[in-house]
C-alpha cells in the first residue's frame, strides 16, 4: 500500500507565474514586475488574524491500493523442452537380492553398491528427460521387470539376464549401467568409463560416447583422479558382459571407488551424486547433438 502526502501552497500560483516571465534558457532576467512579484508574493503573510487560512496545517493523506500486474507479467513461463527421439536405457548395476560391493570397504554398515547406483540412475534419469530424450530403467530396485527372462537365477541380478532383456524387450538407442567400484589396494581411487565396440553391436558409436562421458565428467565432477577411458576388452579380470553382450552402443561406469575413503564419502554425497548423473547425461547429451548435426 503506498501513502502520498499531498500539501497545498498558496505560494505555487505566484511562482508559476513568476516562472512565465523568465526567459525559456540562459542566465534569469527577470522583469522588475516579476521580482516585485517574487518578492512579494512567494510567502504572503497575512496580516488580518480573522482572515481564514487557505491551507490546513494538517497533512491530507492519499491512499493507493496495490496494482494487480497484468497476465504473465512478473510471473515465471514454464520452460519448454523439444523432446527427442532416443531411447536411453538406464541399468542401475545389481540390485534386488545382490548387493555388489559395500561389504568391506568404507562405506557404513547396510550400505553397498546397489543403493547408489539405484540414487544416481534416478537423478541420470530425471537429467536426460530434462534435456528431452525418453529413458527407461533396467529395473527400480523392487520390482521385477516384465518380460525379462530370469531362468539364470530368478532375480534379475546375473549379468546374463539383463542383456537379454536389454535388447529384445527394451531396444534402447543407448545403455549406460552405473556401478561403485572397489579392489584392495584402498589408494586406488577415481571414475572409470568402459566401452566394448564388438561386432555384435548395431553401430559403431560406444566409443565415441563413452570419451564424452568422460570428458563431461572430467569438467563437471570433482573427482578424486583423472577419469579413464577404457576398452573392457582389455580387462581380464572382469566380464562386462552388459557391455559385450547388449546390440545398442554401451557403456558401464564405475563411479568411483568405495575402498577408497574419499571416493566412499562422495559417492554418498547427493550433490555430488548429482554432479556425476548431470556429467553424464551431458555427454551423452553432446553425442547425440554431434551426431544430429554431422
Amino acid at each position: 500500500m503506498v501513502r502520498l502526502k499531498n500539501k497545498r501552497c498558496a505560494v505555487i500560483p505566484a511562482l508559476l507565474a513568476a516562472a512565465l516571465l523568465l526567459p525559456s534558457c540562459g542566465k534569469p532576467e527577470a522583469s522588475a514586475d516579476a521580482d516585485a512579484m517574487l518578492a512579494g508574493a512567494a510567502f504572503e503573510e497575512r496580516t488580518d488574524a480573522d482572515e481564514p487560512a487557505d491551507l490546513p496545517e494538517e497533512e491530507d493523506v492519499v491512499v493507493l491500493e496495490p496494482a494487480v500486474p497484468a497476465a504473465g507479467v512478473g510471473r515465471i513461463m514454464p520452460v519448454v523442452v523439444e523432446q527427442r527421439e532416443e531411447l536411453i536405457c538406464i541399468d542401475p548395476g545389481h540390485g534386488f537380492v545382490d548387493p555388489g560391493t559395500g561389504s568391506d570397504s568404507y562405506f557404513p554398515e547396510g550400505i553397498y553398491e546397489r543403493d547408489i547406483t539405484i540414487e544416481v540412475s534416478r537423478l541420470l534419469e530425471d537429467a536426460l528427460k530434462a534435456r528431452g530424450f525418453r529413458t527407461i530403467l533396467t529395473h527400480d530396485g523392487e520390482t521385477m521387470p516384465e518380460g525379462a527372462d530370469l531362468n539364470w537365477d530368478g532375480v534379475f541380478s546375473a549379468p546374463y539376464e539383463r542383456p537379454p532383456y536389454i535388447n529384445n524387450v527394451i531396444g534402447p538407442d543407448y545403455l549406460v549401467s552405473l556401478h561403485v567400484n572397489a579392489v584392495g589396494n584402498p589408494e586406488k581411487c577415481g571414475a572409470m568409463v568402459f566401452f566394448d565396440q564388438n561386432y555384435y553391436k548395431n553401430n559403431d558409436w560406444s566409443e565415441t560416447v563413452a570419451a564424452d562421458i568422460r570428458d563431461a565428467i572430467e569438467e563437471g565432477v570433482e573427482t578424486t583422479a583423472v577419469t579413464q577411458l577404457v576398452d573392457s576388452k582389455d580387462m581380464e579380470d572382469a566380464s562386462f558382459a552388459i557391455n559385450r553382450e547388449t546390440k545398442c552402443a554401451s557403456s558401464l561406469i564405475e563411479m568411483g571407488f568405495c575402498t577408497n575413503e574419499t571416493d566412499a564419502e562422495k559417492l554418498q554425497d547427493p550433490a555430488w551424486q548429482k554432479q556425476m548423473a548431470e556429467a553424464i547425461a551431458e555427454g551423452i547429451e553432446k553425442f547425440f547433438d554431434d551426431l544430429k548435426n554431422a
